[in-house]
């Protein structure tokens, strides 16, 4: 509703997965994004890449049910210092 906005291109860009039983996965996830910033004068700044990385978590406690939580942490300059993504999903 007002202030800076931001156009932003990302994508999961990679992901890799450990399940030690079904109830339980852990593995490790990416994430580049091309961002850049619109000012309160309509001007847009310059492409940044930012790159983020952490672990990520599955849990099933339902046989349908699944809880995805993936903490990633900025690896350059432009990055921000956190993300955290959550997801619960039900699959019919």
């Amino acid at each position: 509703m007002g202030g800076h906005q931001e156009n932003s291109r990302s994508g999961r860009s990679g992901s890799a997965g450990r399940s030690g039983d079904t109830a339980l996965s852990v593995g490790l996830e990416t994430q580049l994004a091309l961002v850049n910033e619109k000012n309160d004068r309509g001007i847009r700044g310059p492409m940044e890449k930012q790159f983020v990385i952490g672990p990520s978590l599955q849990f099933r406690p339902l046989r349908q049910m699944h809880i995805d939580l993936a903490p990633l942490f900025g690896a350059n300059s432009n990055s921000p210092r956190a993300k955290v993504f959550l997801v619960v999903g039900w699959e019919f």
